[in-house]
C-alpha cells in the first residue's frame, strides 16, 4: 500500500524563470502605458474632465516636469561637490575604525568588521538624510499649496518655469545683500553685490526670458523702499504683468522670506494695501 503524494511540478530552469519574469514585467509595463496614454487622450478630448485628471497626472509626473524645468538653472560647484565627498569619505574611515575597535573590545577577536558592513552604514545613513530633506519639502510645499490654488493651469502649461526660478535666485540674493549691509536691501537688483554670483551670472539673471510672442519684462522690485529689517511677508519681486489662467488673471509675487504667491488681482491689492500701510507707519529718518 502506497501513501498518495500529490504530485509537484519540476522546478523551471533559471534561464526559463527569468524569462517569464521579463515577460510578465514587460505585460504590466505595457498595460500601465496603455491606461496613461488613454487618459491623455481623454484630457485633450474632453475639457470638462481637464481638471479632474490634471491631479493624478502631476503626482506621477510632476517630479519629471519639475526637474526638466529647474535643472538647467542648477549651479554646480565643483568645490562643494569635492568637500561633500570627502566628508562622507572621512566618516566612512572613521565609521570603520570605530566598528572594528567595537567588535574587537565586545567578541575578543572573534568577529571583524568588514568593510561591507561599513558601506552598508553609510548608504543608510545617506538614504535616511535624503527621506529626511525630502520630507521637509513635502511638508513645506503642501503648507504652501492649502494657502493658493496651485492648479492655475492646463497639464501642459509652466506657470512655475524657469523665469520664477531666476526671480527666486535674485530674491535671495536681495536677502543676502541685506543681511551683508546691516539689514538693509538694495535700491536696485543691479546694485547686488557681485560676489554673490558666480561671474556674469547677475548679468544673466536679470535678463527677462521672453515667453511666446510677449515682450520680455524684467520683475518688479519692491526692496528698495523697504526699510533695514522689515518683515518677511512684505513683496520683494512681482511679476510685471497678470498671467491669463481658466481661473482669471494671477499675479505670481516672491516675498522677503522668498516664499511665492499666486494672487488674483484683488488679493494682489490687497498685498499692495498692507505694504502701504507698512510704510505710512514707518519713522521717517532725517537726512
Amino acid at each position: 500500500m502506497t501513501d498518495d503524494v500529490p504530485s509537484q511540478e519540476p522546478p523551471l530552469p533559471r534561464t526559463k524563470a527569468i524569462k517569464t519574469a521579463a515577460v510578465s514585467l514587460l505585460r504590466g509595463m505595457w498595460r500601465l502605458f496603455t491606461v496613461l496614454l488613454l487618459l491623455i487622450v481623454l484630457l485633450l478630448i474632453v475639457e470638462p474632465l481637464a481638471f479632474v485628471l490634471e491631479v493624478p497626472l502631476r503626482l506621477v509626473f510632476g517630479w519629471a516636469l519639475h526637474l526638466w524645468r529647474t535643472l538647467p538653472e542648477v549651479r554646480w560647484s565643483s568645490e562643494m561637490l569635492l568637500s561633500g565627498f570627502g566628508a562622507v569619505a572621512l566618516a566612512s574611515v572613521s565609521l570603520h575604525g570605530m566598528a572594528r575597535w567595537l567588535c574587537s573590545r565586545l567578541f575578543s577577536g572573534k568577529e571583524q568588521w568588514s568593510w561591507r558592513g561599513t558601506l552598508a552604514v553609510t548608504m543608510i545613513v545617506i538614504v535616511l538624510f535624503g527621506s529626511a530633506m525630502s520630507g521637509t519639502g513635502v511638508v513645506h510645499q503642501a503648507a504652501w499649496l492649502m494657502r493658493i490654488e496651485w492648479i492655475v493651469d492646463d497639464f501642459y502649461s509652466k506657470p512655475l518655469g524657469r523665469d520664477l526660478n531666476r526671480a527666486r535666485q535674485l530674491a535671495m540674493a536681495a536677502v543676502i545683500h541685506a543681511n551683508e549691509h546691516n539689514g538693509q536691501l538694495a535700491q536696485r537688483l543691479e546694485d547686488l553685490d557681485e560676489d554673490i554670483f558666480e561671474p556674469g551670472e547677475l548679468a544673466k539673471l536679470l535678463v527677462p526670458i521672453a515667453k511666446g510672442d510677449e515682450i520680455p519684462e524684467p520683475w518688479i522690485y519692491l526692496g528698495g523702499e523697504l526699510p533695514p529689517n522689515s518683515p518677511g511677508w512684505l513683496p520683494l519681486l512681482v511679476q510685471p504683468r497678470p498671467h491669463q489662467t481658466k481661473h482669471g488673471l494671477v499675479r505670481t509675487v516672491i516675498t522677503l522670506n522668498n516664499s511665492s504667491e499666486i494672487l488674483d488681482d484683488k488679493a494682489y491689492q490687497a498685498l499692495l494695501s498692507r505694504r502701504r500701510g507698512y510704510l505710512q507707519n514707518q519713522p521717517t529718518v532725517k537726512p
